[in-house]
């Protein structure tokens, strides 16, 4: 990614509105009963707004790749075990979806309320992400961490905060 912050903008805001496409998509998907569908969407959207937070974070553009865990790292998160277990669930969504084999043996373990389960879970922990930025003493660390890149400092009127790339996800 070049360095112009406008760019940087650009690029956060193509992730977050992907990110909110696949929230919708997923949310339709399980309406209509398509709950493994539903689920690969809930790892786009987990997948999408990693990446909108590695592009805040590294000021490059955003890796190939689906592993969550793996991009949770590379967005500099902290995980937890619970939080693993979570982005490894999911990750699995994406290629249980894609292969036939392995769709056939869990249409049935992938019923409406453990599909509900699993979604909830993914929005709650990306709006945890969310909520990080509402706490006082948080906000400075967020800004001064999301502010520096390698090389320099930029001023904060150009910086792309946590808050930023969560709260179009939260409201649109």
């Amino acid at each position: 990614m070049s360095e112009n912050h406008a760019d940087i903008n650009t690029q956060i805001k193509y992730w977050k509105t992907l990110a909110n496409v696949n929230l919708k998509t997923a949310n339709s998907l399980f309406e209509k009963r398509r709950h493994m569908h539903a689920l690969f969407f809930g790892h786009l959207y987990l997948e999408v707004l990693l990446k909108a937070l590695i592009v805040q974070h590294t000021y490059k553009d955003a890796p190939f790749g689906h592993k969550l865990y793996t991009l949770a790292l590379k967005a500099a998160l902290e995980i937890n075990e619970a939080q693993h277990d979570l982005l490894t669930r999911f990750t699995a969504y994406n290629i249980t979806a894609r292969y036939p084999d392995q769709r056939l043996l869990l249409y049935k373990r992938f019923d409406r309320k453990f599909t509900q389960a699993e979604l909830k879970k993914s929005e709650g922990w990306a709006n945890g992400l969310c909520r990080i930025s509402n706490k006082p003493n948080s906000i400075a660390k967020i800004q001064s961490l999301c502010c520096r890149t390698p090389n320099q400092r930029i001023p904060n009127s150009v910086c792309v905060p946590l808050w930023f790339v969560c709260e179009r996800v939260r409201t649109s």
